[in-house]
């Protein structure tokens, strides 16, 4: 009886052991991990035609967005027509994630640090071609995070002032372009998509 009952105790002993072992393995493994609260989170850019439209958020899932703010640094001229989310508690833009809903030419998903949105507003190139960067730039909360930002580099772009949608809009009635390097070097272009979605990734 007294053998039947080490036994079981070194059972026991030894199935705590495991479990201790399991959940201190747990911890180191995941006390790396961030988990980002709700407003660390950046609402996708959404890029689509009609007139060209710059979407904070995505009105097609009812994500909200975040209203746009056009800054200027002084002696920047990169900064002159830059808009960007009011974001400031949001994690790093590291890379723009950036995938497109029909269009032609390279149009799969990639991730870049920077693409280009090439506009003709009335489709005969008649009117100069505008041209939009679409990158990321220091916020302005004084820690130097990395942000999503828009920069009307020829060609203006207005805000519409909505809450829960805020678009930044060029006015014309064309289709547009995107154009970006890939890994390789690359520069290719992906003609007339419906929709591209702009993600920020940590």
């Amino acid at each position: 009886m007294f053998n039947g009952d080490n036994k079981a105790i070194t059972y026991v002993v030894g199935g705590l052991l495991c479990a201790g072992l399991l959940l201190i393995g747990w911890t180191v493994q995941t006390s790396g991990m961030k988990v980002l609260a709700e407003d660390e989170e950046r609402p996708p850019i959404i890029v689509k035609g009609g007139s060209l439209l710059f979407e904070s958020g995505d009105s097609k899932k009812a994500k909200k967005g975040k209203p746009w703010k056009k800054e200027t640094v002084a002696g920047d001229k990169t900064s002159e027509h830059q808009w960007k989310p009011v974001h400031q508690d949001a994690a790093p833009a590291n890379v723009l994630k950036v995938a497109f809903e029909g269009g032609t030419g390279t149009c799969v998903a990639a991730y870049l640090p920077e693409f280009t949105v090439l506009y003709d507003p009335d489709g005969t190139g008649a009117k100069p071609q505008a041209s939009y960067l679409v990158t990321r730039r220091a916020r302005d909360n004084g820690k130097g995070t990395l942000a999503p930002a828009i920069i009307d580099a020829a060609g203006a772009l207005t805000s519409d002032g909505s809450a829960d949608y805020p678009t930044l809009k060029a006015d014309g009635t064309n289709a547009f372009r995107i154009q970006f390097v890939t890994a390789g070097g690359s520069t290719v272009t992906c003609s007339n998509p419906t929709r591209v979605l702009v993600d920020s990734v940590q």
